[in-house]
């Protein structure tokens, strides 16, 4: 079968496998889209094959094109040989017959390579419009300067000159639209027809298997020009530019009264995204890129414009320079007299629908601009926005306004949804480590990190509370990562660094640890003097490690709802700065204890909402308290890693260290780490291997006194967080020898919770402890709070006999003169102390009536042996606690 070149090649480049069969044939081995660039000595896949076109991405090479420009590079041949070579390897039925209209074009290309005017500007492309009877009647050249960009024309009409066309620069050029033959059979069998800005995006679009056609000078041309166009269904598509917008508001006043349909298509990435000058070709070839057939796109673009309002069609809402309205046909005397009812004074520009998948709500992003040509963007509950017209307008401001009844209402909300959404998406309320889709993802509210350190930027968490945006922070590099280790424990006291940074480290595994042990990670509480580094650590260690960068919560300007709803939005870390419980009111302090309970526990609050529903709130993040006061209560100290500071440990080698952090190279390189560690997280854990890597690390680094159960999770959690530090330091390549061994760091870790969570001692105190050892305080005191032998209580060698009913309304005084809360009721406590091992035998051994200030009263008999192990040096003077040897050589 005989065709011409340029039917040959709309037939090549039709199947985008083509490209990929002729590259086959030459030897390239494709790879999932990639290969070795065959145009250089390549090491390393660098050339890149989508949408029927191939690219290479190195600096020094650069080539792209298409098949025939493969094989032209290949081979060193002219177009229409490499048509041939292409034909001849597909196995196509094909023979070239070179038209004259190709030999024109081959004159072109070799007297015509350069523009008139500038030679710097170079041929790109030639175009032939022909009549309405298929004759070829004008050439239009097009010439581009690569350097700069810009574009400059030639045209001439061409005359026949029986065996060869030639062409006539100085008779006055033919006007017409382009593709007029394909234009004029479309409109017969009633296809739509693409008004486009240029010949190039008029054959992209054929390409993929449309009808589009363009004009020279449509402004000002002659109605005869445009009359093929009359009664078809038009389709215009302007480029995202103000010349643009001229053109396409010159084009409706021209052809929006002489068509059947008249749509103006808005698409998202051309029309809608930020500073960009894209036209239909752009979002065409970037289809092509992301891997999309020519029949994908050519859906892709069906679907947009199905959802396009058609201009002419008076029983659908349209809007005018005045606003949206409504359209009345009335007969008078058998002339139909149209009416428009306008309902706004604004035109709609655009919709977004987001739907929460965590809270089950969905908001819309409603973008209007009224006839002062002011713009407003509205963020709101769908619900709410279009619930009634009062609803309505109380989202509108002093320039907009909607004038109509309810049902028109409906008619807009519908009307909007149809033609005007521009996306619909999911979104996510929750940050953190989560597992979407089948992808393991850190969702944040600028994307989702994936594993191999990409963003995802379909998945987003509509969340302000907790801001952590990983755009702009790059890899660690190995240089990098060997000057951060030199300082990365050496800002603080080994002790303080190896337990701050273990601590953050296993902050960052807070989800797994969610879905492994049904609670949060341990609290981390930084404790110290004013000036001894805290303040510095939050800043300049812990946000940056975390790459947090929202603001850090004052403890006394926190609001319970604002906390609660920090804490359930993030499975990430809060961190509470500036914490003195002694300075709180009695509400506050219990906030704090509240919440230090909940978040180390499986508490969830439920809570009334306006619409008479209820929402669950859950403790999903993790905590970080800094202040100048340690935690008093012993329940609460459980379940912390308390790092003292002290000015005493900043000596001038700490400070030095820590001057990396506050330069833009440190908090940078610090930035990075954490994503690296991020990324281990995301590559490498599940929750099933975290279960597993903590078991190994309690059996493994034994104490030889048993830990409370919490306790022992702060170590194995701190432990596993320099296990993991040190893991992706290695990764990169960079240098561990700074950083100190298992066994030393285990120390270390063992040591703070000995000095600063147990007080010294291995077993941790209960609160009925705390309770006997403030009843020793007081009884070796005077006064309104004093307790006295033989009025609260008596002993013997072997036995304290505690009448706890006489006692504990001076305990409660005692308490409420400092300010704190006695814990435990009376019926409480002594429940709890009959229980205890300070008891022994049973209820007639320990609950006796003895002699107490001339009466008969009821006491418990709480065995002083078993006392020793309490700090009770009044009541207990033989208790004398043995040092642990071992830690003084820590």
């Amino acid at each position: 079968m005989q065709i011409s070149i340029s039917e040959a090649i709309e037939i090549l480049k039709s199947d985008s496998e083509n490209l990929k069969k002729i590259m086959e044939y030459y030897g390239v081995n494709i790879l999932k889209n990639k290969s070795k660039c065959p145009f250089h000595n390549d090491k390393h896949p660098s050339l890149s094959i989508k949408g029927g076109k191939y690219k290479c991405f190195t600096s020094t090479c650069g080539e792209s094109g298409d098949l025939i420009d493969f094989i032209r590079h290949k081979e060193g041949l002219t177009v229409l040989d490499s048509v041939k070579k292409a034909i001849e390897i597909l196995g196509l039925n094909y023979t070239i017959e070179k038209t004259k209209l190709d030999k024109l074009k081959e004159w072109i290309e070799k007297n015509n390579a350069t523009w008139y005017a500038d030679e710097s500007f170079k041929l790109e492309d030639v175009y032939f419009y022909h009549d309405k009877d298929d004759l070829p009647v004008l050439a239009r050249i097009k010439y581009k300067n690569t350097d700069t960009g810009k574009k400059q024309f030639s045209q001439a009409n061409i005359v026949d000159c029986g065996d060869y066309y030639k062409l006539d620069y100085k008779t006055e050029k033919i006007n017409l639209i382009y593709n007029m033959p394909r234009v004029i059979k479309s409109i017969q069998e009633n296809k739509d027809i693409f008004l486009v800005e240029g010949e190039k995006d008029a054959l992209n679009l054929q390409r993929i298997g449309f009808t589009a056609t363009t004009c020279r000078e449509i402004n000002s041309v002659n109605n005869n020009v445009l009359s093929p166009l009359i009664n078809s269904k038009l389709i215009v598509i302007h480029d995202n530019d103000e010349a643009g917008r001229i053109h396409l508001n010159n084009i409706k006043k021209r052809l929006l009264p002489i068509t059947k349909s008249f749509k103006v298509p808005f698409i998202k990435e051309i029309h809608f995204e930020k500073d960009t000058k894209q036209d239909i070709s752009d979002f065409i070839e970037e289809k092509f890129n992301e891997g999309l057939t020519s029949k994908d796109i050519r859906n892709l673009i069906i679907d947009i414009i199905n959802r396009t309002l058609d201009q002419n069609n008076i029983h659908e809402l349209q809007q005018d320079s005045k606003g949206v309205y409504k359209t009345f046909v009335k007969e008078v005397e058998g002339e139909q007299i149209e009416t428009k009812i306008y309902l706004t004074n604004f035109n709609v520009i655009s919709l977004v629908r987001v739907e929460n998948i965590d809270t089950d709500e969905e908001m819309v992003e409603f973008v209007i601009k009224n006839n002062l040509n002011e713009t407003r963007k509205i963020k709101a509950r769908s619900n709410k926005l279009f619930l009634d017209p009062k609803s309505f307008n109380s989202f509108m401001n002093m320039g907009f306004f909607f004038d109509g009844k309810p049902k028109d209402l409906n008619m807009l909300k519908a009307w909007v949804n149809k033609y005007f959404l521009i996306e619909k998406r999911n979104e996510y309320l929750i940050t953190g480590i989560r597992e979407i889709d089948n992808k393991k993802m850190l969702v944040t509210p600028s994307g989702a990190l994936l594993e191999n350190g990409s963003i995802d930027k379909n998945y987003k968490a509509d969340n302000h509370l907790t801001l952590i945006d990983f755009n702009d922070t790059e890899r660690l590099t190995k240089k990098q990562c060997n000057e951060l280790q030199k300082h990365l424990f050496n800002w603080n006291t080994a002790k303080n660094c190896y337990n701050v940074i273990g601590s953050l480290v296993a902050n960052m595994f807070n989800s797994l640890y969610r879905q492994s042990q049904g609670i949060n990670v341990h609290v981390t509480s930084y404790v110290g003097e004013s000036g001894s580094g805290k303040s510095f650590t939050i800043d300049n260690i812990t946000r940056p490690l975390l790459n947090l960068d929202n603001d850090t919560m004052v403890f006394s300007s926190i609001m319970p709802h604002g906390l609660l709803r920090a804490l359930n939005d993030t499975y990430l870390t809060t961190i509470i700065d500036e914490v003195k419980p002694s300075q709180a009111g009695e509400y506050k302090r219990q906030l704090l204890s509240n919440t230090i309970r909940s978040i180390t526990g499986e508490s969830t609050v439920v809570k009334g909402t306006q619409n008479q529903g209820f929402k669950t709130y859950k403790y999903n993040s993790s905590l970080i308290i800094a202040g100048e006061e340690i935690l008093d209560e012993t329940a609460l100290k459980n379940r912390c890693n308390i790092v003292w500071f002290s000015c005493n440990d900043m000596t001038d080698e700490h400070i030095e260290h820590g001057n990396y952090f506050i330069t833009k190279q440190g908090k940078s390189a610090l930035k990075s780490l954490g994503m690296e560690i991020y990324l281990h997280i995301l590559k490498y854990w599940d929750s099933d291997k975290l279960i597993k890597t903590l078991e190994g690390i309690e059996n493994t680094f034994k104490n030889d006194k048993k830990l409370h159960p919490r306790i022992q999770a702060t170590f194995n959690n701190t432990m596993l967080g320099y296990i993991v530090i040190k893991t992706v330091i290695k990764s990169i390549g960079g240098n561990t020898d700074g950083i100190e061994d298992e066994e030393i760091v285990s120390k270390l870790i063992y040591q703070n919770l000995k000095e600063n969570v147990l007080d010294g001692e291995y077993a941790t105190k209960q609160i009925y402890d705390e309770i006997l050892e403030a009843i020793d305080d007081l009884a070796s005191g005077i006064g309104q709070y004093a307790i006295v032998e033989g009025v609260h209580y008596k002993q013997d060698s072997l036995y304290l006999k505690f009448d706890f009913k006489a006692i504990y309304p001076v305990l409660e005084s005692y308490y409420k003169s400092r300010g704190k809360i006695l814990k435990l009721d009376l019926k409480t406590f002594t429940g709890m102390i009959t229980k205890s091992k300070y008891i022994e035998g049973e209820n007639k051994d320990y609950y006796k009536v003895v002699k107490l200030d001339g009466k008969s009263r009821r006491c418990y008999f709480l065995s002083k042996e078993k006392l020793k192990g309490l700090d009770m040096q009044t009541l207990v003077p033989s208790n004398e606690i043995e040092s642990e040897t071992e830690w003084e050589e820590i």
